[in-house]
């Protein structure tokens, strides 16, 4: 194991082992559980701290786990929520559509299927939950990408590979840029034929409080059935509708993940 994956890998080791002691543990024993130099586990804790995934008592001097842990807890329990709460309102958007719909979430550097409605219709787009997406090729990931934290999506864009997947795909950062900015300026964005021939879609963000995207809504649905323009006319208002919908439940029920 490379030094760099082994350290992380004790890193999380770690936490797991401070979180075994709810009242606080000592430096001294955690090493001792760990069979591993105090100086190794003073240099872990440490950055641990730093990051907020422990944290020590000033005064026993014991260590437990950080604020960063609690704040994961409480998204993962929004987002639950969140994807309850949001349930109606894509059934009423793929009621609204005829077309299949889509609740996305951004994963490091790709959006992930959190929740779908699949069209009735004979000629449709799948999907299931756990489906993941390339954030440069999914109206999805644009939407999101667009609305991020500056630092936020300057960090994606800076390890990400624009992957040629078809003719349409955009594989220049430049003119992803230029995408960014027009869906930015129209609160929607699109995707025609750029992730696989014959399907078309339109998103919108679902914002935080800050203005910050953390998730998305899509309609998508046969290229053969709908032109471009036709998808941003008539439904891209209605993906619009139901983002700001989930995005002020996410307000409300304090999710900021889907």
């Amino acid at each position: 194991m490379a030094d760099g994956s082994q350290a992380v890998v004790r890193a999380l080791e770690l936490v797991i082992q401070v979180g075994a002691h709810p009242d606080g543990v000592r430096l001294s024993d955690l090493a001792a559980e760990a069979g591993l130099p105090a100086p190794t586990i003073h240099r872990l804790l440490r950055a641990l701290v730093e990051t907020g995934f422990t944290q020590q008592d000033p005064v026993t001097k014991l260590y437990a786990l950080g604020p960063r842990i609690s704040a994961l807890a409480n998204q993962m329990a929004g987002g639950e929520r969140l994807k309850v709460v949001s349930r109606p309102i894509l059934e009423r958007l793929a009621s609204q559509t005829n077309e299949t719909v889509f609740l996305a979430a951004l994963d490091s550097d790709e959006v992930v299927i959190t929740d779908c409605i699949v069209a009735d219709a004979t000629l449709r787009l799948g999907g299931r939950p756990g489906v993941r997406l390339p954030i440069h090729a999914s109206s999805q990931g644009k939407a999101i990408l667009a609305f991020l934290r500056p630092a936020d999506a300057g960090r994606i864009l800076a390890r990400l590979t624009l992957r040629k997947l078809t003719r349409n795909t955009i594989d220049r950062m430049e003119d992803l840029a230029v995408e960014l900015g027009r869906v930015r300026e129209l609160g929607f964005a699109v995707n025609d034929q750029e992730r696989e021939p014959g399907v078309r879609s339109v998103a919108a963000p679902i914002l935080d409080a800050s203005g910050s995207a953390f998730g998305a809504v899509c309609v998508g649905a046969p290229a053969s059935r709908w032109r471009m323009d036709r998808m941003i006319e008539r439904l891209a208002p209605l993906a619009k509708a139901a983002a700001g919908d989930i995005s002020a439940l996410a307000a409300r029920y304090g999710g900021s993940e889907t």
